[in-house]
């Protein structure tokens, strides 16, 4: 778990793969000032840093749509969830709301909606999530509250992306 970083100014920062302890000469902002044609290998100290680091986002989705709320990348076969769209199992639906397409390489990405994009799913089956626990309480008071919630969910199937 090695951190290097040169530049033309001569700023040389490592770590040491005990604890974590570094030494440096500059900081590691100054060193990419100072030179932009920097090489780097940075890799995050804890596994919880490399789950939470960078957004990778694949390259295997065929368009990002606004649904239930939030925003989904889906691909054609695949099925997704979110939040109620308080539909039938096994109705068609049309996603207008499409915010960006693709298209082999060719990425189209609306402002703020693709204009004449749709996406077409059928929707699979409406269900309740998990249930979450909301428990409440006063110490010394002898005040005890709990309560549970279900978020109520629609699983849908992807059958195809047009422009």
């Amino acid at each position: 778990m090695a951190l290097a970083i040169a530049s033309s100014a001569a700023c040389v920062r490592t770590s040491a793969p005990a604890f974590g302890a570094s030494t440096s000469s500059c900081s590691f902002r100054s060193a990419l000032r100072a030179d932009s044609a920097l090489s780097a290998t940075f890799k995050p100290r804890t596994a919880a840093a490399q789950r939470t680091g960078a957004v990778q986002v694949s390259s295997a989705f065929d368009a990002i749509i606004e649904v239930g709320g939030g925003q989904q990348l889906v691909s054609t076969g695949r099925f997704y969830s979110c939040n109620s769209l308080r539909l039938e199992a096994g109705t068609k639906v049309n996603f207008e709301r499409v915010l960006a397409v693709k298209d082999g390489d060719d990425l189209k990405v609306g402002q703020p909606y693709v204009k004449g994009a749709t996406v077409q799913a059928t929707v699979l089956e409406a269900y309740r999530g998990k249930k979450q626990i909301v428990y409440k309480m006063k110490p010394k008071k002898h005040y005890r509250k709990k309560n549970g919630h279900r978020q109520e969910l629609t699983k849908f199937l992807i059958t195809g992306v047009s422009q």
